[in-house]
């Protein structure tokens, strides 16, 4: 059985504050407590990670964290529940933000392509290698501890940090938590959208040419 973390990462990393929950912008779920989520890939571009906020109350578990997250239209995952839990194979956003996300599964899991060439995409879990499940708490990222369980195991509490970093097997199923992190774009209420598209059809008026 596939776990969600491997022996070389039961290391603790201590890291400079990356981000802090006053910078998130993508925010999601209502409540008095808050919890990051923060996301890593492995592509050699700039900002590594991603960061996202969750609003509830109570605790909630990692799983549950994760599906609040699903909210933004623009992050999208190749994932199944199993028998011992949430497995996430790939993760995925749409980097041009043109809609046009997703991916086509393959031969194997490993084998899965983004339908967007231009959007961050990674999978693994046979060969290519995994993503790794890190926690921290605080006002902001710092010390990353990796996890002991899969997102199911986790339990979430107010100002508590979850990431997810995509460890290549070509770098021994390992990786370090990433201080390149910047906040995922917010997505805009229906209402701004709306004005919005009033804003851009006036403007559209007054610009149009005459005959």
């Amino acid at each position: 059985m596939k776990t969600l973390f491997a022996t070389a990462l039961l290391v603790v990393a201590a890291l400079s504050p990356a981000i802090q929950f006053s910078e998130i912008q993508n925010w999601t779920g209502t409540g008095t407590n808050q919890a990051g989520v923060v996301l890593q890939w492995d592509l050699g571009d700039s900002p590594q990670a991603l960061a996202w906020g969750v609003r509830f109350d109570g605790t909630l578990t990692g799983t549950q964290l994760w599906d609040a997250l699903q909210s933004d239209p623009r992050l999208f995952a190749y994932q199944e529940n199993v028998n011992w839990g949430r497995a996430i194979y790939g993760i995925g956003y749409d980097w041009d933000n043109d809609s046009n996300n997703g991916f086509t599964t393959g031969t194997s899991i490993d084998a899965a392509t983004a339908n967007d060439p231009e959007d961050r995409w990674q999978v693994g879990w046979l060969t290519n290698g995994f993503w790794s499940l890190w926690t921290g708490s605080g006002s902001s990222t710092g010390a990353w501890a990796s996890a002991q369980t899969g997102v199911d195991g986790l339990t979430i509490q107010n100002e508590n940090w979850m990431l997810l970093a995509f460890a290549p097997a070509s770098n021994g199923w390992s990786t370090t938590p990433a201080t390149d992190i910047a906040p995922a774009t917010a997505v805009p209420e229906p209402a701004t959208l709306l004005l919005l598209g009033i804003g851009i059809a006036a403007l559209r008026k007054r610009t149009k040419p005459t005959r």
